[in-house]
């Protein structure tokens, strides 16, 4: 998703993860850091949470 094209102001973070969970994404937790969801997803999602790879 390119922000220029689908809003109309500069989205927060929060808006582009809520867009992109309303299309059905879910983090992938990294396997070098113990499962963890890493970047900003990681506010909302903890390591049970996140689906497995």
């Amino acid at each position: 998703m390119t922000a220029v094209a689908v809003w109309d102001h500069n989205p927060s973070l929060e808006e582009l993860l809520d867009a992109r969970l309303a299309r059905g994404w879910t983090p992938k937790p990294s396997t070098v850091a113990d499962n963890a969801v890493l970047g900003y997803a990681a506010c909302r999602f903890g390591p049970a949470e996140a689906e497995t790879p």
